[in-house]
């Protein structure tokens, strides 16, 4: 930054004026928060990137899924990554499995985090977050056996 400062220096001495603009490149989830019925399969979280300077861009931001009462591997399956921008693909989608399991439970629910925002437009500046967190609700669609009804197990033969 220290070179860009003397480079404008020099230019006000010249009697040119110049000014620096820091573009504020945002890097957020779309939502706060999603719900999804538990047999959908997925649930789709979408991370844009909003430049309102207009400049190109390259940035990055990192992804993680963090259970809650939603256990990975039990009710969705864990994910983790790096999703990648540019001013011709301002928006990233991260796509988590949703487990159908048969137990009847209560809605759960897991967080998806965003960290590291990294790069932006040519000025120098680090990409904020405006959300950073996603809350995801699993609905169940599962019922319970009426009472009096037989229970069937699968055993091993």
């Amino acid at each position: 930054m220290k070179t860009f400062q003397r480079f404008l220096c020099a230019l006000s001495l010249c009697g040119i004026s110049a000014t620096a603009h820091a573009v504020n490149l945002d890097l957020s989830l779309e939502s706060t928060s999603a719900t999804v019925n538990e047999e959908a399969g997925t649930v789709t979280l979408n991370v844009i990137a909003t430049n309102p300077g207009g400049e190109a861009f390259t940035a990055t931001v990192d992804y993680l899924t963090v259970s809650g009462t939603a256990i990975a591997f039990d009710d969705y399956t864990s994910q983790a990554g790096v999703l990648t921008f540019s001013e011709s693909s301002p928006s990233q989608p991260v796509v988590i499995a949703i487990t159908d399991d048969s137990i009847v439970e209560d809605a759960e629910s897991f967080t998806v985090q965003l960290s590291n925002p990294q790069g932006g437009p040519s000025v120098p500046t680090t990409p904020t977050m405006t959300i950073d967190a996603t809350s995801v609700t699993i609905i169940d669609n599962d019922v319970e056996a009426p009472i009096g009804a037989p229970v069937i197990q699968n055993l091993p033969l």
